[in-house]
């Protein structure tokens, strides 16, 4: 009887212990293969094609912060912050053309260590923000990425500079660049504080310009 009743004890115990950790039974545990895969499906789902991508190299690179899986409705569905960046690279730099950060629910098909991505969910703008965020992440990854702040986005960048180092093997520029696509013409521009008057005085200086040829198909 004795022995029963410890037993018992030990379930109650271990039980106790999952719900203090805030764990659900529906949680999924990911792999670093199966979180690398998904990243490169979402980097895939949409490149970029617009015209930088007739003259030069450009490369979309996504960096993931992972709060946790769980299985909903037959899928299981990954709840991510993504630094999402499209960059041009040029001579010995590489230069961001557009970028997103932002919470993320990547809906996927998960069979052993495969990972399928189904669809990707956003958070609406506006007023709309956080509520659209509760509404797409279980509340205790809801609380933590709409209190998430510039540390993240810190962290992340240097992930995204390392995957460019590794690609490339260059920099990340923080001059524009800028492109004709009718006529190839460009020229990339460096934003620079005067200080003249003491102040925050920002204004921009064109440090090269010249005319590019299409790439050969």
């Amino acid at each position: 009887m004795k022995k029963c009743i410890c037993v018992l004890s030990m379930v109650l115990i271990f039980a106790v212990s999952l719900i203090g950790c805030g764990r659900d039974p529906a949680d999924v545990q990911l792999s670093d293969q199966q979180i690398k895969s998904v990243t490169e499906q979402l980097t895939a789902r949409e490149p970029y094609d617009q015209d930088e991508a007739e003259y030069l190299d450009v490369q979309t690179f996504d960096s993931l912060k992972v709060y946790g899986a769980r299985e909903k409705e037959g899928y299981t569905e990954i709840y991510v912050w993504d630094l999402s960046g499209d960059f041009v690279k040029y001579k010995d730099a590489a230069y961001e053309l557009s970028g997103s950060s932002m919470p993320l629910t990547l809906v996927t098909e998960i069979s052993g260590e495969s990972v399928k991505l189904i669809n990707v969910k956003f958070p609406e703008d506006g007023d709309r923000y956080g509520p659209s965020i509760e509404a797409m992440f279980p509340e205790k990854y809801a609380k933590e990425a709409i209190g998430e702040g510039n540390g993240l986005v810190g962290k992340l960048k240097k992930e995204q500079k390392e995957k460019i180092k590794a690609l490339w093997n260059v920099e990340i520029s923080e001059d524009l660049f800028d492109l004709n696509p009718d006529t190839g013409a460009f020229t990339i521009t460096r934003v620079v504080n005067d200080g003249s008057s003491g102040a925050e005085d920002f204004k921009t200086k064109v440090i090269e310009k010249g005319r590019l040829t299409k790439k050969e198909l």
